[in-house]
C-alpha cells in the first residue's frame, strides 16, 4: 500500500514540477515580450500617429501592469500574499 502512495506522490511531484517549469517559460517569454513592446512604445514616430484616447489607455495598461508586476515582486520577496 505504501508503494503506491509513494508512486502517487512521485507523479505529483513530477507534474509540479513540469507544471513549474512550464509557467516559468510563459512568464520568461511573457515578460520578454512585454519589454519590446514598452521598447516601441517609446518610438516617437509611432506615438505620434497615435490618437490620445489610445495612448492614455496604452499608459494606464502599462503603468498598472508595472506596479503589479513590482507589487508581486515584492510580495515574493517578503512572502506576503498578493492581492487578488
Amino acid at each position: 500500500m505504501w508503494g503506491a502512495e509513494l508512486d502517487s506522490g512521485e507523479i505529483r511531484s513530477k507534474r509540479l514540477e513540469a507544471f513549474g517549469n512550464l509557467l516559468g517559460d510563459y512568464l520568461q517569454e511573457t515578460l520578454t515580450t512585454l519589454a519590446v513592446h514598452a521598447k516601441h512604445f517609446r518610438n516617437s514616430e509611432w506615438l505620434q500617429k497615435q490618437d490620445a484616447a489610445d495612448l492614455a489607455v496604452l499608459h494606464g495598461v502599462a503603468t498598472d501592469k508595472a506596479i503589479r508586476l513590482l507589487e508581486a515582486a515584492e510580495a515574493a520577496s517578503t512572502d506576503e500574499p498578493t492581492r487578488p
